[in-house]
């Protein structure tokens, strides 16, 4: 008996870490695949100091640690440090470390420095991190629904504006440290563009432009800000680093990291096999969570079949690619139809069942 229960424990734990391997390690690799770091962390390469922005020469723009370091020079010269690529539809996701009191921001679009949807990275009272501003445009574009407070600590809802957030406020502590670097991801697609943007995974901003502006492009090159004059501190700095595009204009062919057969956007039907691997256009596939206790779907196109006596699962779900929410942090995906969150437990359970039943057989 004590060696059946040694067995039965040693099975639990090793279908808990499978089926962390299963879910987990696929859809990470799936999240970089398609993404190309345009920041070398050693030098400025493809990358150029605006000449025409409202906000300084840039002076201030160094690399320093793996990162782009910003600081206002003399006079309180700022200034726009942007890509020699352009970009259209993009996904960006980046780290970013600002000293509280200062105004900086990630620009989408950009003439040049002087116009562009800007998702601004303002530490500092009367604005926020994460929120969306117009830079320069003929009529305003201010997209500010809540504030920061407390030296970055704590966010509120803006009084300024009748628009709600769309995140609760209370988790702001959990989603930045002020004086540590921080993860934020934005997405711009569209003319009028829609734009999301999410800090540490949890989505904050779900915004539509009214309009096609006149002034700006559909296409520029993506930026990084110091603001001049007084919306900096005094021996303040912004940190970049690790900065990651994916063109959404682009068919990305992303890698099976399984080898599995099953291609992206293939579920698993009735406990048969499904490969994890993403597929062209960021789909991934995941196994069918519906899989019959005796029958799961399991990585790299390998599936337990149904025990004699159960039935096999329904199809396995199609997944669909989204960006990271509260749903599925980290461009993850989403079941078409479900949250992959209830995966893991049909997963485990039907795992499960399959070790119990065959420890029992013999």
């Amino acid at each position: 008996m004590m060696g059946r229960m040694l067995v039965l424990r040693r099975s639990w734990h090793g279908l808990v870490c499978l089926t962390g391997l299963l879910l987990v390690a696929p859809s990470a690799v799936a999240q970089e695949a398609c993404f190309e770091r345009i920041d070398s962390g050693t030098d400025m390469t493809g990358w150029h100091k605006s000449t025409t922005n409202p906000h300084g020469p840039g002076d201030g723009w160094t690399v320093e640690n793996g990162a782009f370091v910003g600081r206002q020079t003399a006079g309180q010269q700022g200034g726009v440090l942007m890509t020699d690529a352009s970009y259209q539809d993009v996904e960006v996701v980046f780290q970013v470390k600002i000293t509280w009191g200062c105004d900086s921001g990630f620009f989408f679009r950009t003439t040049e420095g002087a116009r562009a949807y800007q998702v601004n990275v303002d530490h500092l009272a009367e604005s926020g991190v994460g929120t969306i501003w117009g830079e320069s445009f003929a009529q305003e574009l201010r997209e500010i629904p809540y504030w920061l407070t407390d030296m970055g600590s704590a966010a509120i809802v803006a009084p300024d504006q009748s628009k709600t957030p769309i995140f609760d406020l209370a988790l702001w502590p959990t989603l930045w440290n002020p004086t540590d670097f921080n993860e934020i991801r934005a997405r711009v697609e569209g003319n009028p563009p829609h734009m999301q943007v999410w800090v540490s995974g949890t989505k904050v901003m779900d915004f539509t432009d009214a309009m096609v502006r006149s002034e700006i492009d559909a296409t520029g090159p993506l930026a990084i800000q110091v603001h001049n004059g007084g919306r900096w501190v005094e021996g303040g700095t912004v940190e970049f680093k690790n900065i990651r595009v994916r063109d959404l204009s682009v068919v990305c062919e992303e890698p099976d990291p399984s080898g599995g057969a099953g291609g992206g956007g293939a579920g698993g039907g009735g406990g048969g096999s499904a490969g994890a691997g993403p597929g062209a256009g960021g789909q991934a596939g995941l196994a069918g969570a519906g899989a019959g206790m005796g029958g799961v779907a399991g990585a790299g196109g390998v599936a337990s079949q149904p025990s004699a006596g159960t039935s096999a699962g329904g199809a396995g779900s199609a997944v669909t690619p989204t960006t990271p929410g509260s749903d599925a942090g980290g461009c993850g995906c989403r079941v078409a139809g479900g949250n992959v969150g209830s995966a893991p437990l049909w997963l485990l359970f039907g795992l499960g069942a399959v070790a119990i039943r065959r420890r029992r057989a013999r």
